[in-house]
């Protein structure tokens, strides 16, 4: 799923993206500089041109940072964008991350999930598991209720636009205005909380496995 749907459009991804969600890669950088401990390893999955890696570098530069993208051209974007700053950028699906088991101390994911089809984003979450270490951090920032209030949306006249909406431009959100992520969520064992909520009903979740402990 190249950014924005379409090859075409990956070289402006960030500058048309921004407008609609530059507020929320902002928030996602601000958790990851305010909880990450020094030194911790962090792999940012769909990370697109590394926008929010770039946000935490600024501020965080004790940390280890990697993006991970499937679109080759938006590695290399990423790559370029970052310049020197330090951030290793790598191709590879969600689902069959090339990252050892327990080797980093939070993964993120922002805005990509309801891109995927549901076997994926369990794939996505199992990857996620194996791979953080223990008490490490999941932050998942999509479409979504929150955690605590799961039938936000549901009988809502904000949810009917929504839904007006989505079912033509991202069919695929619907489910997760449903309460997917957390249910999900569930499914793989995570206690799952949610520190913020953005405008369009955009929240960011925090999982964590005490399983794998």
């Amino acid at each position: 799923m190249p950014g924005a749907h379409y090859h075409l459009l990956t070289p402006i991804y960030e500058t048309i993206a921004r407008p609609f969600i530059g507020k929320v890669w902002k928030g996602v950088a601000e958790e990851v500089v305010k909880h990450a401990p020094q030194g911790s390893s962090i792999s940012d999955l769909a990370c697109g041109p590394g926008t929010v890696l770039r946000l935490v570098r600024e501020q965080r530069p004790d940390l280890i940072l990697e993006g991970i993208d499937i679109d080759l051209k938006m590695v290399s974007m990423a790559e370029k964008e970052a310049g020197n700053m330090g951030i290793m950028f790598l191709q590879s699906s969600i689902d069959a991350l090339p990252l050892p088991a327990h080797s980093r101390h939070m993964v993120l994911c922002s805005m990509s999930f309801h891109h995927l089809p549901l076997a994926v984003k369990r794939a996505a979450i199992r990857e996620v598991k194996r791979v953080l270490k223990p008490e490490g951090a999941f932050y998942l920032c999509d479409f979504s209720v929150p955690s605590d209030n799961p039938q936000l949306y549901r009988n809502s006249f904000k949810a009917r636009l929504m839904t007006c909406f989505t079912r033509f431009m991202e069919p695929d959100v619907i489910p997760q205005f449903e309460g997917q992520l957390l249910e999900l969520a569930k499914e793989a064992g995570a206690t799952i909380e949610t520190p913020r909520m953005f405008s369009r009903g955009i929240a960011l979740h925090l999982l964590k496995f005490p399983s794998s402990t």
